[in-house]
């Protein structure tokens, strides 16, 4: 059987498009759309030496971050699990068909951020740390 498609004036297909997804998937699902990469927050600060990278990565291992130097680009990639609630003592584990999730915000996955420096860094001296969640760069300028 085949519908013919309707164009109404007040609503463009976009939006027609989006009504249909909420009401077969709910209203939540585009909050729930995987993408390919997400990108961590970072600030970039500068003195007379050195450029100071630090960059939002919460809930992530510091074995599961690459940090590499390219030219003058600062490349980061890596990958966050995606988070979800641990066994309580004496609770069963929740199995992932069991459990309902509400709201998703916090982003998960493979990650990827290329930072182009002001100037040149020198790569052999550039240092990397981790901690409270956030990896903290510092990138000495060459001179």
């Amino acid at each position: 059987m085949h519908v013919p498609l309707r164009l109404a004036e007040e609503s463009s297909f976009t939006e027609r498009m989006d009504r249909w997804v909420e009401q077969v998937l709910g209203p939540d699902y585009r909050r729930y759309c995987a993408r390919r990469a997400w990108t961590p927050c970072v600030n970039l600060y500068e003195d007379v030496d050195n450029y100071y990278v630090v960059v939002e990565l919460s809930g992530i291992e510091a074995d599961k971050v690459e940090l590499r130097v390219e030219g003058n680009n600062l490349v980061l990639e890596g990958r966050r699990a995606t988070p979800r609630p641990e066994s309580c003592p004496g609770c069963p584990e929740i199995p992932l068909g069991r459990l309902r999730m509400h709201l998703m915000e916090i982003d998960h996955g493979q990650f990827s951020r290329t930072l182009e420096m002001p100037e040149a860094i020198d790569r052999e001296r550039t240092e990397a740390s981790y901690r409270n969640g956030y990896l903290w760069i510092t990138c000495p300028k060459l001179r």
